[in-house]
C-alpha cells in the first residue's frame, strides 16, 4: 500500500505523512514538532512509528521542526541529497543516519521504487 496525507502546505510550512508498505515516513518536517506530533497522534501514530525522514530542500518551510524530531529519534534515518545535508549540517541540524538518494538515481524502499529529481 502507498499513501500519502499532507500535514500542510505551503509558505508557512510543509510536510507530509508517507505510508509506504506498513512504515510510515515524513515527507518534510516544516512544522513544529508539536504540530507534527499532534497530527500523527490523530493517526494514532507516534514518532516511534516513523521509519524515515525525507527532506526535499533545506529551506525553512520544509525544516522548521526536523532539528527537534531529529533529537527526539536519534536513529531516524534521514534521506535527502548530499548538498541539502551539506547545508543542513551548516544550520545544526546533526543525524547518524544520513542516506544519500541523488537525483536520477532510482532507489527502492519497503518494495517501492523511487526516483529522486532536482
Amino acid at each position: 500500500m502507498i499513501g500519502i496525507t499532507f500535514i500542510g502546505s505551503g509558505s508557512k510550512g510543509n510536510a507530509a505523512l508517507l505510508e509506504l508498505g506498513n512504515r510510515f515516513y515524513l515527507l518534510d518536517a516544516g512544522f513544529s514538532c508539536k504540530r507534527i506530533k499532534e497530527f500523527l497522534s490523530q493517526k494514532n501514530l507516534d514518532f516511534c512509528d516513523i521509519s524515515g525522514i525525507f527532506v526535499t530542500h533545506e529551506h525553512e518551510d520544509h525544516i522548521k521542526g526536523l532539528r527537534v524530531l531529529l533529537n527526539k529519534n536519534t536513529d531516524l534515518p534521514l534521506y535527502c541529497s548530499k548538498g541539502t545535508f551539506c547545508a543542513l549540517k551548516a544550520r545544526g541540524v546533526e543525524t547518524a543516519a544520513f542516506i544519500d538518494i541523488a537525483g536520477g538515481r532510482e532507489f527502492e524502499i519497503e518494495g517501492t521504487r523511487c526516483m529522486p529529481f532536482k
